[in-house]
């Protein structure tokens, strides 16, 4: 009787699943089998006496490496999602016109090989997603049992629908985790007040499971239907190690950081500079602008703030602190590192209305089970460095405005007006 798999090749076969970036250091690193029984692997990935060593692995991945991660893993993935998935197999059979599935197959065999021939295959937006005779689960896997069910926030459209395996889900709180470790540099016993959104939204699950992998202690609670005194005055009982909240939001939004810092300014309660200081700040959801960092670091004295940046498809990432300095003319911050082994990113071109230097691009989510993610288009621009594995100055593309120079404004909202530079 077999114990176990014991290359990535056997993966997709032997458990009808695409290979993901645990399997890789389990195999690869440490030598180890993965169980065929899907108990026993979720009990070996999700072991709380190991998140370390596995945290650990993952730091030690380097842009090298995460690039050899990825071409090991996109063949197989690509595969499972037109193997497994009608909607995939029908889009892929359509837009690449090839009819017969053997042949559609035989091609990605061929051509699939390494990360950048992502660029051959279509996007999957979220249209597609929300398409009337498959909304909302058509793109989900037939008899994969979900874990979680995410649901975006519907800001573009209808909501879609994001189920996560326990394997989708666990792997990506590690990759997250490790970030948190890295970037806010989370300690043991670390308190960190989330103003964030709850199930059915993956921000505030995603965040406060990673967070505990590591030790600290996730104190959140959604601000719906909770004025901005109430959560001020939270910030004062709670005093957070690091505080987690969107930047900007739309009026009346009690837990953004601008709206918490114009409220506390005019009160004078003097809660944030009291409370706040030397603290971390964890912000997504939208780009922060420059005068807010500004703000934050100048009049409140935080040590520093990290960019966070993700959706329900793809779960969410963070990147290195922000700087206060920028010089450039583009009066906002928004920076992401691509996770080693979780994301692959893959510029899109789009020169009838990118600003030059700037893409849209697709992310594909490695190893997801219950949904194949391969190549999704998020709908935003950015400035995509591969070399470095960073995605700099995200923006919405809606967001962009071309003047009759020719230059380039973006309006963030909530009354947030920043200049893109001209180009």
């Amino acid at each position: 009787m077999k114990k176990g798999i014991s290359s990535l090749e056997e993966i997709k076969e032997e458990l009808n699943r695409p290979p993901n970036l645990l399997d890789y250091i389990l195999i690869e690193k440490y030598g180890e089998n993965i169980p065929i029984d899907k108990d026993e692997y979720h009990d070996l990935i999700s072991s709380s006496k190991r998140a370390g060593e596995y945290i650990n692995a993952i730091t030690n991945i380097d842009n090298k490496e995460a690039k050899e991660v990825e071409d090991l893993l996109i063949q197989d993935n690509v595969l499972y999602s037109v193997e497994n998935s009608d909607p995939y197999l029908a889009k892929y059979k359509k837009e690449l016109r090839i009819s017969d599935s053997d042949k559609l197959a035989k091609w990605i065999k061929e051509n699939i090989n390494t990360s950048e021939d992502l660029e051959y295959l279509p996007t999957l937006t979220n249209d597609d997603i929300r398409k009337e005779e498959l909304y909302p689960y058509g793109w989900w896997i037939p008899k994969k049992r979900p874990a979680k069910i995410f649901q975006s926030g519907g800001s573009t459209g209808k909501p879609t629908y994001i189920p996560y395996s326990s394997t989708d889900y666990e792997t990506a709180c590690l990759v997250v985790s490790e970030a948190l470790k890295n970037y806010m540099n989370v300690k043991e016993g670390d308190k960190q007040l989330l103003l964030t959104p709850p199930d059915p939204h993956c921000y505030g699950p995603t965040y406060s499971d990673s967070l505990k992998k590591i030790g600290g202690i996730p104190i959140w609670k959604h601000f719906r239907n909770i004025s901005t005194e109430q959560i001020l005055t939270q910030i004062r009982e709670v005093n957070p190690d690091a505080l987690v909240a969107a930047p900007h939001g739309p009026k009346g939004a009690a837990g953004a950081l601008d709206v918490l810092l114009k409220t506390d300014q005019e009160k004078g309660t003097e809660i944030l500079p009291t409370y706040l200081e030397n603290k971390k700040i964890f912000t997504g959801g939208a780009p922060i602008s420059k005068g807010l960092v500004e703000e934050l670091y100048e009049d409140i004295g935080v040590k520093e703030i990290i960019n966070g940046y993700g959706m329900t498809q793809t779960v969410a990432y963070c990147g290195k602190p922000i700087n206060k300095e920028r010089n450039d003319g583009i009066e906002f911050f928004s920076e992401v590192e691509i996770p080693p082994g979780l994301w692959v990113v893959t510029p899109i071109e789009d020169k009838d209305a990118a600003p030059q230097g700037w893409s849209r691009y697709g992310i594909t989510a490695l190893g997801k089970e219950a949904m194949p993610i391969i190549k999704f288009d998020p709908g935003d621009y950015g400035k995509v460095d591969l070399k470095n594995r960073k995605i700099e100055d995200i923006c919405r593309k809606e967001w962009f405005y071309k003047e009759k120079d020719g230059s380039y404004k973006v309006k963030i909202p909530s009354q947030v007006y920043t200049c893109v530079s001209e180009v």
